[in-house]
């Protein structure tokens, strides 16, 4: 593959920003990619700066991932606490409470899925 600019140069990397492919006359390390020299600097460093935000923020949510799965299944108890002492009304509470116990253990489930798939990448907090 050759350069995108000097078609007799060979490539030695490919922009971050447009895919286009670069010789080192053309490039810029961006540290965390290539970018044009001209047109995709600001492009590639907006585009690492959002990537590290979202890395962040992945990682700070997976101290909080079970905590919605533990109120919804308090409030299911709370429910199903209501629909045995409710008597002849008791249904729409056993219901309620039914349900939002099993949404609470599947959203359990799918919050340990989606941990174990971001892995142990090191604290971006340092």
């Amino acid at each position: 593959m050759n350069c995108f600019n000097h078609d007799a140069i060979a490539a030695v990397g490919i922009c971050k920003h447009c895919n286009k492919a670069l010789c080192h006359e053309c490039l810029t390390d961006t540290t965390n990619g290539l970018a044009c020299t001209a047109t995709c600097v600001e492009s590639v460093n907006t585009l690492n700066y959002l990537i590290d935000r979202s890395r962040k923020t992945a990682t700070a949510q997976r101290g909080n991932a079970y905590l919605t799965s533990i109120l919804l299944g308090l409030m299911g108890l709370i429910f199903l606490a209501f629909g045995v002492q409710g008597g002849r009304n008791a249904s729409l509470p056993l219901a309620m409470g039914t349900g939002m116990v099993g949404l609470s253990i599947v959203y359990a489930f799918r919050m340990r899925k989606w941990i174990k798939s971001l892995g142990h990448e090191p604290d971006l907090d340092t």
